[in-house]
């Protein structure tokens, strides 16, 4: 069983659709601590590590259970919050489905079905990186939605002090260079090349709100980590493998 309760109903929308162009259907891990999911996309190209810490509700009581919820109807029923709103899930655990209420000018109450488990457990593999590139999520986002002007895929480099964003399609081409000295990177580790598909990276440059900085990690022809952390609320980890072009 559960029960949270937060006055900033906003917050929690936002973390859901930070994951719910790649996820649409998890089995969430509540504990002590918080809200946890470990999940795979349909398509098995991608990974998602999902943490919300229990530090982000007003009042939080849990023991340790297993919830699999359609996540994109969770998000609709998150939408209808007002600003004035304080919001409370809890589990009914007779009729097998998470309640959602908002309470504010009036008290609504959403009761959304429980669904059977998506998928086995998962693990999240071993990975060592080679680079690392500290950087404000806005240079990421930016450069992203440039390169799909050219391209599905994108070349990262890193460098010695340089991190290079390319994309190529027909005869268009776009770079983008970073150095140490550019505003808002942060720091630039290891000599790394790999390609990956923007299609993905644009689904997980959606995190807005809650992390201002993130942190790309990977190896030559190896799978990109892309981490956000907002302290004492939020922790997201994807895991993209890379796009290997065949001779």
């Amino acid at each position: 069983m559960f029960k949270m309760v937060t006055g900033n109903p906003s917050f929690l929308r936002s973390a859901f659709e930070s994951i719910s162009e790649l996820i649409s259907e998890g089995t969430f891990v509540i504990d002590s601590n918080g809200i946890n999911l470990l999940a795979m996309d349909p398509a098995g190209v991608s990974m998602v590590i999902f943490n919300i810490l229990s530090s982000v509700f007003d009042d939080y009581e849990a023991r340790e259970t297993q919830i699999t919820i359609n996540i994109d109807s969770f998000i609709k029923v998150l939408r209808r919050a007002r600003p004035t709103d304080r919001l409370e899930l809890f589990l009914d655990e007779e009729k097998n489905k998470l309640n959602v209420v908002f309470s504010g000018d009036s008290i609504r109450k959403f009761s959304l079905p429980l669904i059977e488990p998506v998928s086995n457990e998962q693990k999240m593999p071993p990975l060592s990186f080679s680079s690392k590139v500290e950087m404000d999520v806005s240079i990421l986002r930016g450069a992203v939605k440039d390169a799909l002007m050219i391209s599905d895929s994108v070349l990262l480099t890193t460098d010695t002090d340089k991190f290079i964003i390319e994309a190529e399609g027909d005869s268009r081409e776009f770079r983008m260079e970073l150095n140490k000295d550019t505003p808002g990177l942060i720091s630039i580790e290891g000599s790394s090349k790999a390609k990956y598909s923007l299609d993905y990276l644009a689904k997980m440059i959606k995190p807005t709100g809650f992390a201002e900085k993130l942190s790309l990690q990977f190896n030559s022809d190896y799978p990109l980590q892309i981490e956000y952390k907002s302290l004492n609320k939020l922790h997201i980890v994807f895991v993209l493998a890379p796009r290997i072009e065949s001779d």
